[in-house]
């Protein structure tokens, strides 16, 4: 049997959790939550949804029809060319 005078130092322990992403089961909170069932989303989670289906709303009124986009271009070329 040794006998030290010092303490040997004691290999060193991680206390690391791994997380798992699923985005299956993200989905399926976010549309727990946009039609107000009961939820774990925290309320910044919530608040950012309501944010994102907002700016999604917006941002696909104002790209308008893929038709007023031709007749837009049409308009340019007839006083390009014109």
């Amino acid at each position: 049997m040794r006998f030290f005078v010092f303490k040997t130092p004691k290999p060193k322990s991680f206390t690391y959790i791994p997380r798992y992403y699923d985005p299956d089961k993200l989905a399926l909170e976010q549309k727990k939550a946009a039609m107000g069932l009961d939820s774990t989303l925290t309320h910044n989670e919530q608040i950012r949804l309501q944010m994102s289906r907002r700016w999604r709303r917006s941002s696909s009124v104002q790209e308008g029809t893929p038709m007023s986009k031709v007749i837009t271009y049409a308009i340019y070329a007839s006083f390009i060319l014109g």
